[in-house]
């Protein structure tokens, strides 16, 4: 009975599509095993259902297997003078069946193997790969992958380019024309910044008369107190300039932005149109 490296190494080798001929020659083995293996389609160790003579005396057989060198025949000798009534092939198959004195076979993953006929090499069977190896096929895949992916996407990028501007200086008038309304939101902002630091000029000048109680509007029975009104429009201007002040800052890097932009668009469309020669 085949051990499960054994069933396990005919499956894997069915699976890379070594004939049945070359397995059996390359396990040392007949190919009705073979068969019935890739048959059931498992490498597990069919179990026995009828009682082996040779298991009660599993522990002698150990004994006397490491006493007599791995000598089955000294062994079964040993057996019988002790006792033991079973025949010599039934010991040598329940050694077999429980990997006594079987040494496991080599891995053949990692071992490319060759297919012969007629003492001429039919084909070369490359080994199987570990797992470190496939997440690192893997990985290198997905680089190629991405790296065919954004050379198409490039190559999309500089099509349009070359289609969009026929000289340098139309990349300049465009860059020049996406940048003016932004310019032009950065005037307005300014203006009404002016605007607010006018009106919060005038409030804190009121506020200033009713303080020293010379409002215009002071009358019989008025109070030297600030209205709140003036308070709340006062805070409002001040929040007002700091929006403004900000969204300034906001634009400016916007034009920043886009002058960067069309500086490496006016680079690329210059190297697509003055290729410069390999080395």
């Amino acid at each position: 009975m085949l051990s499960q490296s054994q069933r396990a190494a005919i499956v894997e080798l069915a699976a890379r599509g070594v004939s049945k001929r070359e397995i059996g020659r390359v396990l040392r083995i007949s190919r009705v095993p073979v068969r019935k293996v890739l048959r059931s389609n498992s490498n597990a160790v069919p179990e026995l259902h009828r009682v082996e003579k040779a298991e009660p005396h599993r522990q002698q057989i150990l004994e006397l297997f490491d006493r007599c060198k791995g000598n089955l025949v000294r062994v079964h000798e040993e057996l019988v003078a002790a006792g033991a009534a079973f025949s010599y092939q039934a010991l040598t198959a329940f050694c077999r069946r429980h990997g006594i004195g079987q040494t496991p076979p080599e891995e053949c993953g990692n071992v490319p193997l060759q297919e012969i006929r007629d003492g001429q090499v039919i084909r070369t069977i490359p080994p199987s790969l570990t797992p470190e190896q496939v997440k690192a096929q893997q990985e290198a895949a997905e680089k190629a992958r991405q790296a065919q992916k954004e050379a198409a996407e490039q190559q999309r990028k500089d099509l349009a380019l070359l289609n969009t501007y026929a000289s340098e200086s139309e990349i300049d008038m465009t860059r020049d024309r996406n940048v003016g309304p932004i310019t032009a939101r950065i005037k307005i902002a300014n203006e009404r910044i002016a605007d607010v630091e006018k009106r919060t000029k005038e409030i804190e000048e009121e506020m200033e008369f009713y303080k020293a109680g010379k409002s215009e509007k002071k009358g019989k029975g008025a109070s030297k107190d600030t209205p709140e009104q003036l308070k709340a429009d006062l805070d409002r201007m001040k929040k007002e300039k700091v929006t403004l002040e900000k969204s300034i800052v906001g634009y400016q890097k916007e034009i920043e932005q886009v002058k960067a932009k069309y500086d490496l668009d006016r680079k690329r469309w210059l190297a697509l149109k003055n290729p410069q020669p390999s080395k």
